[in-house]
């Protein structure tokens, strides 16, 4: 009997407390129960008192609430239908307006169903309650709402491909480059669409064949994913497609994509989207005042074929860039390219005084755009630049019409004169800053190469360029200090780079500046560069301390930086430093520190290339140790390029020397082994005959790796052919043999030279030798018999 009554017992136990538990706040809903010991009577007085507090508050309060939402949903969907008027669906208005009207809008959604509740409860007609208060407050929320949602910036992109498929890879790479197309002004950029998650729910519901289910993906899609703008486009093959732009379901234009430059290579479909962002972002920027980046760019297919060239390489990158200032002669954004397209052949100082000539106009087209004064006022402006006086370029003094125009002159032209004095909106400083920074890293390699060449007879002419450069130093870190302490995000830290820049080209063409090599004091003892700022030249009076002071500041956060761009800067600027540094200890010092950060920068594919034709470390170019760094070393025939890709091929040919190619007996069979055309297989020949005439030319007495070295830049670097070296032997010899110096000796010294134009005087006895065609035998002369 024990075994089976415990158990009951604790069976009881739990069912007793959970009831003692309930009792607790069911006690709380009733009223006092006063001496009523029966639990039926208890649990019938809290049902009847429940059923009474439901029918008297949660029932109506549960009508009122029903009330509030379908009104929510009527105001909202009211709302989006007002978004597809045509007088609203394409309308024209700033993003801020938008953003306010929608968040206005949604806070009378909520606010309006409840004030219409509760306006009809209280009132003693309910209609006329409807009829006055509900009808103009729901009119009036849809009227702010609709516009909101029309002018909403949220794009959403769908590709299909050449079989007639959506594909998902395509239409987000379509938005990615939409919204990079104005990277100068992050903050106005081309909203996201909706999450994948919400995404992927609407597909889901709309597939499974509910009406419900279908009803509720509708709602959500209207309510909560609403993409007014929508891009297609129809990838028809890999150099054709056509792009359509619809805004509230309304197409509002569609054009014909096509690529003008026939490539083999696998990614055509981005090309193709490239011109359909450009096509993409400047129709919204047309529709958005406030969108900014763009500089007053008139045509989206300049856009797109700028990001078409910034993807490309070589001829077919040059080719974009002349169609897009073809198509926008005005566009700053192609002309900017253009230019650093130039710099990046540029090699020798002549070309770069050219090349700071020609962006100095540049810069000052920059700075009008985005509200600035002119950084070189006395430089005479393009034909397709636009700039006008305003304001900023008379300093503190106020316009006065007299200064512009002759007191005769018709009023209608003053108005319009005057006008035109006001500027727009200023474009972002990120152009402005850029053409800057690219101004001054030409500058540092314009003011390498005269240390190189010296100055001559134009010392007067370079020290004109250096005040000049100097005014600019003093601009673009007047201009970086106030960008820098505005409230703004540098996630890539290219504000960073630029101070330290900035920093590096400001301690150079001031030398005595705290940090640099001199001894003079920049402050106390620079009367040039306090007179350019009591000219306004750096920002106003005064402003040559606070310069110095930032540049100083910089220049230490530059020394402790980790980033290779900064590195490799640094060890520019400290190579210079120790050509100047006249004690060899203190020269030594800086040598291996120069070296250090060139060698950390080697990382870097992009360094390890740039470091070979960088004229500030070619001012250490005589060092061993530099040499021995900058130059890529080379131990075998095979690291010739032209070479190497057929290395696999040859060695099953049995061709275990490139220099063997040549007296191959067999030479058509194996250009058909090696599937080379015939003016390719001919070149190869030619290579393969300059390499072993180059490696047993004695004449100079280079070594070895020298000789592979000049060898290889003759056919790699150069691409000569015989008969193309021969011409240029003949006609340019003092250019060749520089050239070749260069290869072999990165900086050669006279008697390094003097060896190279041996070497190449010898290669060529030794070329003709092998090319001359051994010349027939001469006609034997008849014999007379003398009788």
């Amino acid at each position: 009997m024990r075994e089976t009554t415990t158990p009951a017992r604790r069976i009881r136990a739990p069912g007793a407390a959970l009831a003692i538990v309930a009792a607790v706040p069911l006690a709380g809903c009733t009223a006092d129960l006063g001496e009523t010991t029966s639990l039926s009577a208890w649990t019938t007085a809290v049902s009847t008192r429940w059923d009474a507090f439901v029918d008297g508050v949660l029932v109506p309060l549960g009508d009122a609430l029903l009330a509030m939402l379908i009104a929510w949903l009527v105001l909202a969907v009211g709302a989006r239908l007002v978004a597809l008027l045509p007088g609203i669906r394409n309308l024209k208005a700033t993003r801020r307006t938008g953003s306010v009207l929608r968040i206005i809008g949604w806070t009378l959604v909520v606010i309006v169903p409840v004030a219409i509740v509760i306006a009809t409860a209280y009132a003693d007609d309910g209609f006329a309650a409807w009829l006055y208060v509900a009808l103009p407050l729901a009119l009036v929320t849809v009227g702010i709402l609709g516009p909101g949602l029309a002018t909403r910036s949220r794009l959403d992109a769908k590709v299909i491909g050449p079989d007639g498929s959506t594909n998902t890879a395509w239409s987000i790479d379509a938005l990615m480059q939409v919204r990079n197309a104005n990277l100068d002004d992050p903050s106005e950029r081309v909203e996201r669409p909706s999450s994948p998650d919400l995404g992927e729910f609407i597909a889901i519901a709309d597939r499974s064949g509910s009406g419900v289910a279908s009803a509720l993906a509708w709602l959500f899609q209207v309510l909560f994913n609403s993409a007014p703008w929508l891009l297609q486009v129809t990838v028809l093959d890999s150099r054709s497609a056509i792009a359509t732009l619809r805004r509230n379901g309304h197409p509002l234009d569609e054009v014909e994509l096509t690529l003008e430059w026939d490539s083999i290579e696998l990614d055509q479909h981005r090309k193709l989207l490239a011109l359909a962002a450009g096509f993409t972002a400047m129709t919204m920027a047309d529709r958005y005042p406030d969108v900014r980046g763009f500089y007053r760019a008139t045509s989206w297919k300049s856009v797109g074929f700028l990001g078409l060239a910034r993807m490309t390489r070589g001829e077919e990158r040059r080719h974009y860039l002349s169609r897009a200032l073809d198509e926008d002669p005005t566009s700053i954004l192609a002309e900017y390219d253009r230019v650093f397209d130039r710099y990046q052949r540029i090699a020798d100082r002549v070309e770069l005084e050219s090349f700071l000539d020609r962006l100095e106009p540049v810069v000052n087209q920059a700075a009008w755009l985005s509200g600035e004064r002119q950084v070189f006022p006395d430089v005479e402006q393009m034909v397709w630049h636009d700039v006008v006086r305003v304001a900023a370029d008379l300093g503190p003094k106020r316009l006065d019409p007299a200064d512009m125009r002759p007191v005769l002159r018709p009023i209608q032209t003053r108005l319009e004169e005057r006008r035109r004095v006001k500027p727009p909106a200023p474009e972002p400083r990120a152009m402005l800053l850029r053409t800057l920074m690219l101004y001054m890293t030409a500058a540092r390699n314009w003011a390498a190469y005269v240390d190189l060449d010296g100055t001559g007879a134009d010392a007067t002419a370079i020290e004109s360029r250096r005040d000049r450069i100097r005014m600019a130093v003093d601009r673009f870190i007047t201009l970086l200090e106030r960008e820098s302490a505005a409230p703004r995000r540098d996630p890539n830290r290219v504000l960073s780079r630029m101070r330290s820049r900035a920093a590096l080209c400001y301690m150079i063409f001031n030398p005595g500046a705290p940090g640099a090599w001199g001894e003079e004091d920049p402050v106390s003892s620079a009367p040039s560069r306090a007179s350019r700022a009591d000219s306004g030249g750096a920002g106003g009076p005064g402003s040559s301390q606070q310069v110095a002071a930032a540049a100083s500041r910089w220049l230490q956060e530059a020394g402790s930086s980790l980033e290779i761009e900064i590195r490799y800067s640094y060890a520019c600027f400290t190579a210079r430093r120790a050509r100047e540094i006249g004690t060899p200890a203190e020269r030594s010092l800086l040598i291996e520190e120069a070296i250090r950060g060139v060698r950390y920068a080697r990382h870097v594919d992009y360094y390890l290339r740039e470091a070979a034709r960088d004229p500030e470390l070619m001012l250490l170019g005589h060092e061993p140790q530099m040499r021995e760094l900058v130059l890529p070393p080379i131990g075998s025939s095979w690291q010739v390029a032209r070479f190497a890709a057929l290395r696999p091929r040859l060695e099953r040919r049995g061709i275990l020397d490139p220099a063997r190619i040549a007296t191959d007996p067999s030479l058509e069979s194996l250009r058909a082994e090696l599937g080379l055309e015939p003016d390719e297989f001919a070149l190869l020949v030619d290579a393969s005959i300059i390499l072993r005439a180059g490696l047993r030319t004695d004449e100079g007495g280079l070594s070895g790796e020298h000789r592979l070295r000049a060898v290889r830049h003759l056919i790699d670097d150069a691409g000569y052919s015989i008969p193309a070296l021969t011409g240029t032997f003949a006609e340019q010899f003092e250019r060749l043999s520089k050239s070749v110096a260069a290869a072999v000796h990165w900086v050669p010294t006279d008697d390094e030279l003097l060896d190279v134009e041996r070497f190449l005087v010898g290669l060529m006895a030794r070329l003709e030798a092998e090319t001359r065609q051994p010349e027939p035998p001469a006609p034997e002369s008849p014999v007379r018999l003398v009788s």
